[in-house]
């Protein structure tokens, strides 16, 4: 090397060590000092993304050929090849065509699709990827807030307590519906949580329901569990939420002295399948219906004619055909229950 540049040619040989390898001594040997400079400012901006603890985590060495892989896509243009580099890293868990879009999207709009993938890993999936390869950027974020919204009643430990994966594809069958509104898509998505015990048929309800009367629904389907069976959610299904709310209001009334330790000491399914009988002989008038289970109750071990009684007697006299019973029992026997 000539005297004159043997400095420069130092400097060049010092600085393309661990970055451009025999490439980088053949740009000193040409005297391409520029070159090589602004090659190894490229590598060695490109590469930390893979290397860095926080990034990849890759060797150096690995992260220094995709680095120049990146650069000379860019054409050692140091920003640019960074920014590859970045988004890279960020879509690398997203797959081969996530990763290629880093390399082939142009530069203007390299931001909006790092961001683009970023947001749609873990809710989107490859449908997510691809509307960001089609630089739909507007429609993968609005996609990917429905499903933020609609997955977590399900995910939730209060709510389904589902992993994240089946939560995610539930939620996007609703955010599908709802046209990805997801305002929408979390009211149908609590709905669906609250209906899920209640069968098929409660759970279709929360994708079909008018979204006007979504809310009404949802309430009509968790106020009937426990108590209407599948009739109640008929009643929610055909809108008859005021029906609905009078049944069970009726079925919980009649039910708890069938129930009630000091009552029957009944299980809650056996006591309110006596309730509904009641109710259903009272219209489901829930004083009446309560009166008529006292009744029933008080009458219990007086007999089948005693407690007969108690569902034909009429309601002005209820009371008194109640204690009448009460007051034989153990004195009269069944010359008591026919005064």
């Amino acid at each position: 090397m000539p005297l004159e540049v043997i400095s420069n040619y130092t400097d060049c040989i010092t600085s393309v060590q661990g970055w451009l390898g025999e490439d980088g001594v053949d740009l000193c040997l040409k005297r391409q000092f520029a070159t090589a400079s602004q090659q190894v400012a490229c590598v060695e901006n490109a590469y930390y993304p893979f290397y860095r603890s926080n990034g990849l985590n890759w060797n150096k060495v690995p992260a220094v050929q995709k680095a120049m892989e990146l650069c000379k896509a860019a054409d050692f243009d140091a920003d640019e090849a960074l920014s590859r580099s970045e988004c890279s890293v960020r879509a690398w868990s997203s797959g081969d065509a996530a990763r290629a879009g880093c390399l082939t999207m142009p530069l203007e709009v390299i931001s909006n699709y790092t961001d683009c993938i970023t947001s749609v890993q873990g809710w989107l999936g490859e449908d997510g990827v691809d509307l960001c390869l089609k630089r739909q950027f507007a429609t993968a974020s609005q996609q990917v807030a429905c499903v933020e919204k609609a997955y977590y009643p399900f995910y939730r430990s209060n709510g389904l307590n589902w992993n994240k994966v089946p939560a995610v594809q539930k939620a996007m069958e609703l955010c599908k519906a709802a046209d990805f509104d997801a305002d929408e898509a979390l009211r149908r998505s609590e709905c669906s949580v609250r209906a899920w015990s209640s069968g098929d048929a409660a759970r279709a309800g929360c994708l079909t329901m008018p979204l006007e009367v979504i809310s009404n629904y949802t309430d009509c389907i968790t106020s009937v569990q426990g108590w209407l069976g599948e009739d109640g959610v008929d009643l929610c299904l055909k809108r008859q939420f005021a029906t609905a709310s009078q049944q069970v209001a009726c079925v919980e009334k009649a039910y708890y002295p069938f129930y009630r330790s000091n009552g029957l000491n009944w299980n809650k399914v056996p006591a309110v399948q006596k309730a509904m009988e009641l109710c259903k002989a009272a219209d489901f008038d829930a004083d009446e219906a309560l009166r008529r289970s006292e009744c029933s109750v008080r009458a219990w071990s007086s007999g089948d004619a005693a407690r007969a009684g108690c569902l034909t007697m009429p309601l002005e006299v209820i009371s008194n055909y109640t204690d009448c019973i009460t007051s034989v029992q153990g004195w009269l026997g069944e010359d008591g229950v026919a005064f």
